[in-house]
Order: C-alpha cells, then sequence, then structure tokens
C-alpha cells in the first residue's frame, strides 16, 4: 500500500494534481480491489500489480484530471464500465459525489464493479447488459445529467442510446485516445477535445445532448 501511495502522489504531481489525503486513500482502495481481482478476471489489460505508472495514469490520474472540466452533475451513468475506470476515480473526484449508474455486459465484471462501488464509498448501482438495451427502458429516458465513455465501440447506435437516457442538456463525456475524430451527428454539440495525460496520448471530449426528443434526430429510431 505504501509503494502505491508513493506512485499515485508521484503520478499526480507530475500531472499537476495535488490531490487530498481523503481522496489517495479512496483510490487506492479501489485500486488494490482491482488488483486483487484482476488475478482471477481479467478486467484491464494494464499493468496493475505492479502499481505501472501506465496503469496509474490510465485508471487514476486520467479521470481526476477530467473533474476540472465537469459541471457539478447528480447522475451519472457510464458504458461498459468493465474494472470501474473512469466512472469510479471520476465520481470520487467530485463533490459533492453523483449517483451511480454502471452498465456492464458479463456478470464476473457486474459483481467486481458493485464490490467496487461499496469500496470507494460511493452511492450506485450496476446494471448488468447491453448498453444499448438499458437505454430503451422507460425508466432510463432521460435519467441522467451526464454520461461516461471510454474503450468502448462507439458507432452511432451507442451515440443515439447516450442521448436517449440523458436529459436535455446533459453532458456525455467521452475519454478517448489522439486522432480520433469526434462522432458526426445531431445527437450531441461538441466542443474541442482536451488533452488529459499527454503521455499516454489521452484526451477528453464534451458533448452537450440537444434539447428534442430522440425521433427528431437525424438516424433515430
Amino acid at each position: 500500500m505504501n509503494l502505491a501511495r508513493e506512485r499515485v502522489s508521484a503520478r499526480a504531481a507530475a500531472a499537476g494534481l495535488e490531490l487530498d489525503g481523503w481522496l489517495v486513500d479512496r483510490l487506492l482502495a479501489y485500486f488494490e480491489l482491482l488488483r486483487r481481482w484482476n488475478r482471477r478476471l481479467n478486467l484491464t489489460g494494464l499493468t496493475v500489480e505492479d502499481c505501472s505508472d501506465d496503469s496509474i495514469d490510465r485508471l487514476l490520474i486520467e479521470p481526476v484530471l477530467a473533474r476540472h472540466l465537469v459541471r457539478t452533475v447528480e447522475t451519472v451513468i457510464d458504458v461498459g464500465s468493465g474494472g470501474g475506470s473512469p466512472i469510479i476515480p471520476f465520481a470520487l473526484g467530485l463533490q459533492p459525489s453523483p449517483t451511480l449508474t454502471l452498465v456492464e455486459s458479463r456478470s464476473k465484471k457486474s459483481m467486481f464493479l458493485r464490490e467496487a462501488i461499496r469500496e470507494a464509498g460511493l452511492d450506485g448501482r450496476v446494471v448488468t447488459g447491453r448498453f444499448e438495451e438499458v437505454a430503451g427502458r422507460a425508466d432510463e429516458s432521460g435519467a441522467y445529467s451526464a454520461l461516461t465513455i471510454r474503450a468502448v465501440r462507439t458507432d452511432s447506435d451507442i451515440w443515439l442510446a447516450a442521448g436517449r437516457v440523458l436529459a436535455p442538456g446533459g453532458r456525455a463525456y467521452w475519454f478517448h485516445g489522439e486522432g480520433q475524430a469526434l462522432p458526426a451527428n445531431s445527437v450531441f454539440r461538441w466542443a474541442p477535445a482536451i488533452p488529459l495525460v499527454p503521455s499516454l496520448g489521452s484526451f477528453l471530449s464534451v458533448g452537450v445532448r440537444v434539447v428534442g426528443p430522440p425521433e427528431r434526430w437525424a438516424g433515430g429510431r
């Protein structure tokens, strides 16, 4: 734990972040749980066992950096939550912490995510299923003020589904690599991509969900 704390503090300083002690504690609680579960369940391809710089930067520092670009949000839905990043560190960095809904198609990963939410001290739930199917439920329509997404194939169906679950004016926070083009659709108004961690070539794009029901969007169904 001491090694992990030193690594997290060093990587935060390198990114120009000053983290409160309580936030480091909760980030480490999540990271340690991820390390234990990753030994028997492939939650991430990053080298978490030895607290590599890349794993800390990608899984912890990048999402916390994004908090400076976020308005206060009450409810966040995460697409394809997998190992819990970016959504768990992202939510920990926000004060007050939002209520979370994590969508994951695999039941074993869903089990990890439920424990990770508890370990991190966050308020939320995990829904097991494909995001497009979850977004089609009546009780999910317009239910969220923000959405996070990373490492998920982003096609037109995903963005239409994202638009359905967000309230008008809600924001999509898309974590992605360098050179990825902004989605060409009428669901979101996108601001230019913002660099996060230069060594990773990571960026954040923020899209505002347009006003109007889905059937009015080009390509909506």
